[in-house]
């Protein structure tokens, strides 16, 4: 027997962690119909009919003029299609085609290959339309017979959540808000030549000369920003990096020997060699504020003079939220992202695990409005002085804030936070504490009525590395108004440093969300989470397993929902904490609807799973297992229950770390086999299983 094979579903998150930052499914492998497209290479002048504008040449269908379209062939209503192209024209801000077929119209704003899927909403031609002038190439659309059936994820549009990655450190989502980051001729003021060897090895670098700016215009909204650039000197040992906005940073430097800051314009500046690039830095810049522009200076002295023959070499400009410079994103006519993106899964290693799960939570909101930046909006109690970016964070940049304080009763607090009366809240920050003798305190006070609501010891204390200091409560009645103070002192002086505070509405703490705006932010819901499993078999087996201590979980909780052949919720899996006690709820029949199997519970549960088999005739067995320990119930006089599609837990707090599916019942030898342990691969549990894994 091979265990792939016999499996129709299978996902395991340690399996899929690396894989391109996506959560894929082993199965099933997708099919497409034939190629719908005639031509699609473009080599004779045919096969399409060309709108005002567009015309055939040399291989590429080359559209200029205002927009039209080119099209061929038709899409039928209600059917997926995967669509593939290259664009490979000169593309500019406006200067884009448009896939417009099938109800949907998405922009390709910068050359390469794009792939879509697409659920024609009507009945269409295959076209595209061209805005200005564009190219595109190697056209080919299909129609989807056997979906991929990959899980998708959505956070909304912003990069407030975090996960902590197999290196432990927290991983974020990063935007470089300055589009031709590396395309200076693209610039206003612009003095430059392409084509020098850069920092690293390419020949992407550019001279910036003469007398005047390099300036790239923008309209970002008030933040902490961090800009940077690459540069060596080129006739001029000095530049000036200026960011420009409703405050201004202007930061000047000497590019010599280790280099050096002259001007400290700004709110944290900076200058760094590139190890291996000789006379290459790193410069940078921050500040709180809306910004307008992002300017660059070639300068003869440290009094900022300038010359016809002034010139810097310079490579990959940055802007970026948060007080550190992070590593280069290039960008053309729109931004760049990277790192933990919207539409990616958290596989996270929290606690030094091998073998990550897939943590999903509820929206939550960070109600401090400078989360790493302790020097607005943040009081400094008198005999408090701070230090930005001074240390390595738990981020693995250089963001850490250390605070100094001499005497008792001092420290770091924010003051007048709004919540809500009688509500819980749960107040956190990552601290290490380097010097002094004096254990570090925190502080929660009801700025509505004049008293502490909490105080005490921070409960994770460490001198070699950060630990993440947690304090749950709950505000009185009448109090509307909050204070936190992350640290005052009984006696004595001490140095710490601190990163990452965060107060959400909750009686636990969630994942880190940062926040730089001064206002609220919030990580968005983890919606539409599903995979199309298809088939239609009422004898099937499905297995779950998951991290019971990777978060909080709170009562009713959903973790999964089977979907039927009309893709109606049929069967629900809650989890939930009652009394201190762990349970996983047997699964809640939603078209009966019942609770048939009790549920499963202990108070000290790591790694649970379970399994429920339908046996085609209306009976069910449902396989728990807490700790290694597997139980066993039966039910009949059910609904037969056909596969359609499952539901990890969207807006849940859940970390999984394997679903498998059988359209087949199980053997009970094997249902508890596959409950009763953790295997980490698939040769693991196929050895368990006595199958192979491929045949």
């Amino acid at each position: 027997m091979s265990f792939y094979d016999d499996a129709s579903l299978i996902f395991l998150a340690g399996a899929a962690a690396g894989k391109d930052g996506k959560a894929y499914n082993v199965k099933p492998v997708p099919k497409y119909g034939k190629e719908l497209v005639v031509n699609g290479d473009f080599a004779t002048d045919s096969d399409w009919a060309k709108g005002q504008g567009w015309s055939i040449t040399n291989g590429k269908a080359v559209h200029t003029g205002s927009g039209d379209y080119i099209e061929q062939g038709s899409l039928t209503q209600g059917k997926n299609y995967r669509v593939k192209l290259t664009v490979s024209g000169p593309v500019d801000s406006g200067n884009f085609p448009q896939i417009y077929m099938g109800g949907l119209t998405t922009a390709m704003p910068s050359p390469g290959e794009y792939i879509f899927e697409i659920t024609a909403v009507a009945s269409d031609k295959i076209k595209f339309r061209g805005l200005n002038s564009c190219e595109i190439d190697n056209v080919s659309v299909k129609e989807i017979l056997v979906d991929a059936a990959d899980f998708t994820f959505s956070r909304g549009s912003n990069l407030s959540a975090t996960r902590v990655g197999p290196d432990g450190l927290i991983e974020k989502g990063r935007e470089n808000l300055l589009t031709r980051s590396n395309q200076f001729d693209g610039w206003n003021l612009q003095n430059v030549t392409s084509g020098h060897a850069g920092y690293d090895g390419t020949n992407d670098a550019w001279l910036q000369s003469g007398t005047s700016r390099l300036q790239r215009n923008m309209s970002l909204g008030t933040s902490v920003y961090t800009g940077s650039v690459y540069v060596k000197a080129g006739f001029s040992n000095y530049v000036q990096l200026y960011l420009v906005g409703s405050i201004n940073a202007l930061a000047r430097f000497e590019l010599i020997g280790n280099g050096t800051i002259v001007n400290s314009g700004g709110i944290s500046p900076k200058i760094e060699p590139v190890s291996g690039a000789t006379g290459w830095y790193r410069i940078l810049t921050n500040l709180n504020a809306s910004i307008t522009s992002f300017r660059i200076y070639p300068q003869n002295d440290s009094s900022g003079t300038q010359t016809a023959d002034s010139s810097v070499y310079i490579q990959d400009a940055q802007m970026e939220i948060g007080l550190a410079a992070t590593e280069v994103i290039s960008t053309g006519v729109s931004t760049g992202k990277a790192g933990l993106l919207e539409n990616e899964p958290r596989f996270d290693y929290s606690g030094g695990v091998t073998c990550p799960s897939l943590l999903k939570e509820k929206p939550r909101t960070n109600l401090v409005p400078y989360s790493e930046y302790f020097g607005t909006g943040w009081n400094l109690v008198t005999g408090t002085s701070i230090e930005t970016n001074a240390d390595t964070s738990p981020e693995g940049v250089e963001n850490a804030t250390r605070v100094t304080s001499v005497d008792h009763n001092e420290g770091l607090e924010y003051r007048n936070i709004t919540v809500t009366e009688s509500t819980s809240y749960t107040f956190s920050w990552y601290g290490k504490v380097t010097s002094g003798s004096q254990t570090p305190n925190y502080s929660i006070r009801d700025a509505s009525n004049n008293a502490v609501i909490d105080s005490g010891d921070w409960p994770n204390v460490s001198n070699t590395e950060y630990k993440r200091q947690e304090i749950s409560f709950t505000t009185p009645a009448g109090c509307t108004n909050l204070w936190v103070r992350v640290s005052f002192y009984s006696g004595g002086a001490v140095d710490y440093y601190v990163y990452g505070a965060q107060l959400e509405q909750g009686s636990y703490p969630t994942s880190y969300i940062p926040n730089h705006s001064g206002g609220t932010i919030t990580r968005s819901d983890e919606s539409t989470n599903y995979v199309t499993v298809g088939g239609g078999s009422e004898k099937w087996s499905l297995m779950y397993e998951f991290d019971f201590n990777k978060t909080p979980l709170q009562q009713n909780e959903i973790f999964s929902n089977i979907r039927n052949a009309t893709s109606d919720v049929a069967i629900t899996f809650r989890h939930f904490i009652r009394d201190s006690v762990k349970h996983v709820i047997s699964p809640y029949f939603n078209l009966e609807p019942a609770y048939p199997f009790g549920s499963a519970g202990a108070s000290s549960v790591t790694d649970s799973s379970v399994l429920l088999r339908a046996n085609g005739d209306g009976s069910y067995d449902y396989f728990a297992s807490l700790n290694g320990v597997v139980t066993k119930a039966s039910v009949t006089g059910m609904s037969n229950i056909a596969f359609s599609r499952i539901d990890l837990g969207a807006g849940a707090s859940t970390a999984h770390k394997k679903v498998i599916l059988f359209a087949n019942t199980l053997s009970d030898a094997d249902c508890t086999i596959l409950t009763g342990t953790s295997y980490d691969t698939f040769a693991d549990m196929a050895e368990a299983l006595n199958y192979t894994v491929y045949e």
